[in-house]
């Protein structure tokens, strides 16, 4: 386990989602659907899964967090201490919000905050995605979806002068 994974799980913190967003991401999710799901139309195993993939999209995208206010209506799906997260999601949680301390006034060695500024930025992008995922495309499946979209991201990354 590494420290920021330790830091974010070892008490339960909330993790949100929009509640406005809230029927998209049970159509985008396997584990919430009776039946066999296909994976490339649902391409989310977890809400978690998703949860990630909207704080990442937001990270890359550059997009402004919501504010605390707005995150905390959002509905809770699970707590830090319920779900493992990946060391990586830990990290990317870590390095956005110490890249936001000193502009929302934040602090990095309180994972009460971090896991905070993790839902301001998945509300922020929840909406990204979801519209992503909603294309109406019949050759693409909102799996395919996803990933032009995040190579998208990349290439753009790729192409811009440093």
């Amino acid at each position: 386990m590494t420290y920021f994974q330790s830091l974010l799980t070892t008490k339960a913190h909330s993790l949100r989602l929009p509640t406005e967003w809230r029927e998209d991401v049970d159509r985008f999710v396997r584990r919430h659907q009776p039946g066999v799901v296909d994976p490339e139309r649902m391409p989310f195993r977890r809400r978690l899964d998703l949860w990630a993939y909207c704080v990442a999209i937001a990270v890359a995208e550059g997009v402004r967090p919501v504010s605390i206010s707005e995150a905390t209506k959002g509905y809770k799906f699970k707590d830090t201490a319920s779900v493992r997260m990946a060391p990586e999601l830990c990290a990317l949680l870590a390095v956005a919000a110490a890249a936001a301390t000193e502009a929302d006034g934040g602090d990095t060695a309180n994972p009460r905050w971090i896991v905070e500024y993790g839902n301001r930025l998945a509300a922020a992008g929840c909406p990204l995605v979801i519209e992503r995922l909603r294309e109406v495309d019949l050759r693409l499946t909102p799996l395919a979806r996803a990933h032009a979209h995040a190579r998208s991201l990349l290439s753009e990354r790729d192409t811009e002068p440093t």
